[in-house]
């Protein structure tokens, strides 16, 4: 067996259809291609009780030119340390986590490994993505370039915002420790920091060229398909948006961000709060009122004095599910008036 450049690493737990479907996909791509035997894919189940473990054997037991490794856990440790073990257990220099249900693009594998071939001494990568049916990635450029930097948060910035999307990072694995990894167990975007500490010590790849998509059914059609609603707990997506502020925060901290850098991402987060907020409080019904608290104390020290905070946040966060979908609308007459108002301030100043 060759060296291996690239793992793909693919956690999952009670998927099993998802992850047959991904695995096929996969082995037809490297089915016929000198890159296999430099390729390994991992499966990390993290004790799934569906028939998961079967699809395992299924393709272990394929003629496949790629090594294929699965591990498997007594029992579900949680998403952060599924993350972790695929990352930890992968025998490449490079570790491309993949979600079990984001699609790889066709000719994907053989350019990301032409590119890693020529750039050896990345500690991260970060690649683009498609959101549902070719819809780009708006905050990065569509093309097929590439460029690699070093510690330059202007280059950074969008990358790093968009690792919340785990099958957009890439990982060089002797660079990561498990003492390293384990500080951010629990935090829900523990791969978001592996990534900005890669980035902080070792040069970045940024792959502007999209090489999987991401498929979002979008609010109503996950509501429909939900047989229960407190499948979506509110409280729970307050914390993880809890997280993502603070680890934008900790870009600004890490980088000595200058001034514009620091109200752009000011910018980027008030409206990513505002949509977050949004979505989950449609969808869902089950919260409490520590977690109204929680997210309402980080969100004031941020954006004290915002106007959008107070007229469009705060109303949508205290309110009632059934109320706030009624308030929702008058978010985008707001962002309409504000920004009429902001042009003709800019043509005057």
């Amino acid at each position: 067996m060759e060296e291996i450049l690239l793992t793909i690493s693919i956690p999952t737990f009670n998927r099993s259809k998802e992850l047959h479907s991904q695995l096929y996909d996969i082995h037809l791509m490297l089915s016929d291609t000198r890159i296999s035997e430099n390729i390994e894919i991992l499966v990390s189940d993290n004790g799934s009780t569906d028939s998961t473990p079967n699809v395992v054997k299924d393709f272990s037991s394929m003629d496949k030119l790629y090594k294929f490794t699965s591990i498997r856990s007594k029992e579900n440790l949680g998403s952060d340390t599924n993350f972790m073990n695929s990352v930890l257990n992968a025998s490449g220099r490079f570790v491309w986590i993949m979600s079990d249900d984001d699609k790889i693009h066709e000719g994907a594998i053989q350019y990301l490994f032409k590119v890693l071939s020529s750039n050896l001494d990345i500690g991260f990568g970060f690649v683009n993505f498609f959101i549902n049916k070719g819809e780009p990635q708006t905050s990065i450029q569509k093309n097929d370039n590439y460029y690699t930097t070093s510690g330059d948060l202007t280059l950074l910035l969008h990358p790093l915002l968009a690792t919340a999307m785990i099958s957009s990072c890439i990982f060089r694995k002797d660079l990561l420790s498990k003492d390293d990894m384990d500080k951010y167990i629990g935090t829900i975007l523990p791969h978001s920091y592996w990534a900005l500490n890669l980035a902080i010590k070792s040069s970045s790849l940024i792959i502007e060229k999209p090489l999987f998509s991401h498929i979002d059914p979008g609010v109503h059609e996950k509501r429909a398909a939900s047989k229960n609603r407190e499948d979506f707990p509110f409280d729970f997506y307050l914390y993880a948006h809890i997280t993502f502020l603070n680890f934008c925060s900790s870009l600004v901290d890490y980088f000595d961000a200058p001034f514009n850098l620091r109200y752009k991402l000011y910018r980027i987060t008030l409206n990513e709060s505002i949509n977050q907020i949004i979505f989950h409080k449609i969808t869902s019904e089950k919260y409490d009122v520590a977690a109204i608290k929680s997210v309402f104390s980080t969100m004031i020290k941020k954006y004290y004095f915002s106007p959008t905070f107070w007229l469009v946040c705060l109303p949508i966060l205290i309110l009632p599910s059934s109320v706030a979908k009624f308030i929702e609308p008058l978010r985008w007459k707001y962002l309409e008036v504000r920004g009429y108002f902001g042009d003709i301030l800019r043509k005057i100043i």
